[in-house]
């Protein structure tokens, strides 16, 4: 069973105002820090093959943007993010880990719609440029011998293009609330082998083409308006 515990805030900072009605030349400039942990636990046919699965991850997500109208906004972000993962294979006896570290810049055009005074949607095309690295310490697959592990290393390439639908409602004239919903996204993904040196150069691309608006994909944010 997964257990997810989505630790997630966002504070924006705006020179004017954020929302619909807002001049154009108007800047904003704010950010983005979320946490989340997991464990999981696999058992097929009374064998536990992993066990203590925990998967951690961070991410910080500065951003800039800029309205090109009263409703229409052009931003950029990046992001750094972190993902840590620890198991125990059972079945050979080591234990394994692995760190994904990421960089991706973001452009994105934000179109706003109102409804009422403090109650509106927004939709968001954006286009992340990622480049990141794995390191990981496996068991080797080239040896007879269970308990022997090995490092490896991974570049990584991830371009995503996606659209991003959210809501928003003023709570006073100063804060307001932001929620995004998930999203439509095609992405590429591709990892190169960096080590060990038998597998130097090797790569592997998937593409992923998907919709998700789940739980998971939920992302509660504060604002702020001055």
């Amino acid at each position: 069973m997964k257990l997810w515990i989505p630790c997630i805030l966002v504070l924006t900072l705006v020179s004017s105002n954020l929302f619909p009605q807002s001049k154009s030349g108007t800047i904003l400039i704010g950010g983005k820090v979320s946490y989340s942990t997991s464990k999981m636990d696999n058992n097929i046919s009374g064998q536990s093959l992993i066990t203590n699965d925990k998967y951690s991850k961070f991410s910080l997500s500065p951003r800039i943007g800029y309205f090109l109208s009263n409703n229409a906004q052009l931003g950029i972000g990046v992001k750094y993010e972190k993902n840590i993962r620890e198991y125990k294979m059972e079945y050979y006896g080591t234990t394994s880990n692995e760190t994904t570290t990421m960089f991706t810049i973001s452009p994105s055009l934000r179109f706003y719609y109102s409804i009422g005074e403090k109650f509106g949607f927004y939709g968001e095309f954006e286009a992340a440029i990622g480049r990141g690295s794995m390191e990981k310490k496996d068991w080797d697959e080239t040896s007879s011998y269970y308990g022997t592990t090995v490092e490896y290393g991974y570049d990584i390439k991830e371009n995503t293009i996606s659209f991003n639908p959210g809501i928003y409602y003023k709570l006073t004239d100063k804060f307001s609330m932001e929620l995004s919903i998930g999203g439509i996204y095609y992405s590429s993904f591709t990892t190169e082998v960096t080590k060990p040196a038998y597998s130097t150069g090797q790569k592997n691309t998937k593409t992923d083409f998907g919709i998700g608006f789940t739980f998971e994909s939920l992302t509660l944010g504060m604002v702020y308006e001055f």
